[in-house]
């Protein structure tokens, strides 16, 4: 858990869980990559793509698309983060499930509450091959 408030924000959480570290250590990270932030409140798709590194693609912006139909477009078997109106979100295409800070266990893409929420871009996410431990394992799937 997080010191101070016990809040944790959507952005440094997604980054936090795709690259394998805890939270405080990627909301440092987020503060070292964006200079002039001290809070990491309202984390832009600009902000989270300089934090992820040059290897990141960057956010393809979508248009009048809901999560719920995004999912069955993308290419499946992979991580995505997803941008949604004002929060980040991550689905597995492989399992069709989403995670996010707010509830912080998967859930079927159905029963998710931003399933008709519409996305304003997503990023396909491959993890580091020096990672300790395989994505879909380290989260029980």
């Amino acid at each position: 858990m997080s010191k101070g408030t016990g809040t944790k924000w959507c952005g440094p959480w997604a980054l936090a869980f795709l690259t394998d570290r805890d939270y405080d250590t990627a909301d440092k990270h987020i503060r070292r990559k964006i200079k002039r932030k001290t809070k990491v409140q309202g984390l832009s798709t600009y902000g989270m793509h300089k934090s992820l590194g040059p290897k990141s693609k960057g956010f393809t912006r979508t248009k009048r698309v809901t999560l719920q139909k995004l999912s069955d477009q993308l290419l499946p078997g992979r991580i995505y983060l997803i941008w949604v109106t004002g929060h980040y979100l991550i689905l597995d295409t492989g399992t069709g499930m989403v995670i996010h800070n707010q509830v912080e266990i998967w859930k079927p893409v159905e029963e998710c509450r931003y399933k008709q929420t519409q996305v304003r871009g997503y990023l396909c996410w491959t993890p580091r091959k020096t990672s300790a431990v395989p994505f879909r394992e380290k989260q029980g799937l």
